[in-house]
Formats: structure tokens, C-alpha cells, sequence
């Protein structure tokens, strides 16, 4: 969790810089566009979102990892649906190689409905007892 948590807070100062040059704005207005939407409820889907001044929203999912790009992560169903449902506006930043001590971050974005960028193995069932 704590890794993750750290991915999505390196994402989030990156994604300040970027609105701090798309948007034109000061650094003390920057805030009003980011929404850290995980911190208040982990299941919506997407951990991040932007609202942009022209009325555009992207959705935005972090999934960190100390290991290398080829490592495989997790998606919810949760994650999975509301990238279909939200294609054009979803992204899924994957940090790799990840290193506390360092501001640098390798990554790669995925855009759009995971089913069709991911090969996805289902690996987990719930499960009820038999009456």
C-alpha cells in the first residue's frame, strides 16, 4: 500500500507540472484541477482525476511497482469496467523500477479500455459454501 500510495503522489507532481504548462496557470491554482479521489474511496476505479478548463475530465490509475516493465500487476474488475465504460478518458499510469530515494520515475501510459491494450488471466473467484 505504501508503495502504491508513493506512485500515486509521484504521478499526481508530475501531472501539476504538465497543468501548470497546458492550463497556464499559477502554481497556487494548480490544486483546483487534481482531484486525489483514492484517498476517500479506493473502489471507484481510477485513483486520480483531472478536470481540465475547457470541461474535460480524464480518469486516472496508478499501478507501482519496484520491479521491472515487464512485471505483472493487478486490475480489479472494478478498474477493468470502468475503463471500458470510460475509454476515452482513462488512463492507467504504470510506474516501474521504482526507487524511494528517486525523483526520477520510469513509466508508460496505457489509454483507453484495458481489454483491448491488456492480456488479462482472471486468477481470483469468490467463493460461497454450499447449503
Amino acid at each position: 500500500m505504501k508503495t502504491g500510495l508513493e506512485g500515486e503522489l509521484r504521478v499526481i507532481d508530475f501531472l501539476k507540472k504538465e497543468i501548470l504548462i497546458l492550463e497556464d496557470v499559477m502554481i497556487s491554482e494548480v490544486d483546483k484541477f487534481i482531484t486525489h479521489s483514492s484517498l476517500k474511496d479506493d473502489s471507484l476505479g481510477y485513483d486520480i482525476v483531472i478536470h481540465s478548463s475547457d470541461g474535460s475530465v480524464r480518469y486516472i490509475e496508478v499501478k507501482t511497482t519496484k520491479s521491472s516493465a515487464l512485471t505483472t500487476f493487478y486490475v480489479t474488475p472494478n478498474e477493468l469496467k470502468f475503463s471500458e465504460d470510460n475509454a476515452e478518458s482513462y488512463y492507467l499510469y504504470r510506474l516501474y523500477n521504482f526507487q524511494y530515494s528517486s525523483k526520477e520515475i520510469d513509466y508508460y501510459v496505457i489509454k483507453g479500455n484495458l481489454k483491448n491494450q491488456l492480456e488479462l488471466f482472471p486468477i481470483q473467484y469468490e467463493a460461497y459454501p454450499n447449503t
